[in-house]
This record gives structure tokens, sequence and C-alpha cells, in this order.
């Protein structure tokens, strides 16, 4: 847990498949924390915004980034929306829960209400 949340704040990844049972920090903690730090740099990067408001250095800024990226949707019905949330700096990662457990229908509500944007049961078997 603790090295998933040091590697997704080193780097930019679109998806984090999240194992649930890992050792000295759960899935559900470690993915509450990944989210946590990037609404902390979302937030850093509006003030920055904020503060370069009617000055030179606002153009630089993509405020239309800043706004795709803070949609809470993750079901964008325009692709090239969604293709822009996910490249961008600030995106969030689409993280799916892991577990070997059987999930039903209330234990995957409660992970997706803990910030997962899905959750599967493991292993998972392509279909071809």
């Amino acid at each position: 847990g603790c090295q998933a949340v040091a590697k997704a704040t080193e780097s930019q990844f679109d998806l984090i498949l999240m194992d649930l049972n890992m050792p000295y920090k759960g899935g559900v903690e470690a993915t509450l924390e990944i989210r946590g730090q990037i609404q902390s740099r979302q937030c850093q990067w509006q003030n920055k915004a904020a503060a370069a408001s009617g000055r030179e250095e606002a153009k630089a800024l993509d405020r239309n980034q800043f706004q795709v990226v803070t949609e809470k949707s993750h079901e964008s019905s325009n692709p090239d929306e969604e293709k822009s949330r996910r490249s961008s700096p600030l995106a969030e990662p689409y993280i799916v829960a892991l577990t070997a457990s059987d999930l039903d229908r209330e234990e995957r509500a409660k992970l997706l209400a803990q910030k997962f944007d899905d959750a599967f049961v493991s292993p998972i078997t392509p279909e071809v």
C-alpha cells in the first residue's frame, strides 16, 4: 500500500489496479491517500491560477484543462473530453479495487463510496 501511494504520486497513471489486502496500508487507505494528494495538487494549481489572474502569466495557464479535470463524472459521453481529462497532469487515475473475496452489491457500493471507480474479483479472466 505504501509503495502504491509512492508510485502513484511520483508518476501519472491512467489506471491503477488496487489490491484491497496489502501489508502496512490497505487498498482503501491507499486509494483515499492518492485521491487526497491529487486533490491537493488541484487546489495548488487553482490557487496559482487565481494569483496569476489579471497578469501576463495567467494566459499561460489552461483554465479549460482545470475545468475538465475537476469534473467528477468518470463517465463522459464525449470521447475527446474524456481523453483530455485523462491526459492532464492534474487528472485523477481510474482506480479499480481488486479482491479475492466475493463482492456482493452492498460491498461493491461501499467500495465505490470510498473513491474507487470500479471493483472486480480477482483473478480476472479476459474474454476473447
